[in-house]
């Protein structure tokens, strides 16, 4: 495999597992590109498993010549995103 990417890119102090409080069992990466229910998609993902705890990372990206309107709706994915996995509650999610 190659590490030419975490070479120039990554940050070996602060991985994933840095931010995690306990070892996850699953691991749901969603790629998002323009994507305004990607609350829905988090509920549903959330909602079909309880039994393991798993870490899920939204991965919200547009290219830098994207216009406006869809980095702005990344940006509020991103703060919707945010507000409701603070309110989340379930301890294997």
């Amino acid at each position: 495999m190659s590490t030419l990417y975490l070479t120039r890119y990554g940050n070996p102090a602060q991985g994933v597992a840095a931010l995690v409080d306990q070892k996850p069992e699953l691991i749901v990466v969603i790629p998002s590109f323009d994507e305004p229910k990607m609350i829905d998609t988090l509920k549903s993902v959330a909602a079909s498993n309880s039994e393991y705890r798993t870490l899920v990372i939204p991965v919200i990206n547009f290219h830098e010549n994207s216009s406006e309107e869809v980095k702005l709706n990344s940006e509020k994915t991103f703060e919707q995103i945010q507000e409701w996995a603070i309110q989340k509650t379930n301890e294997n999610f």
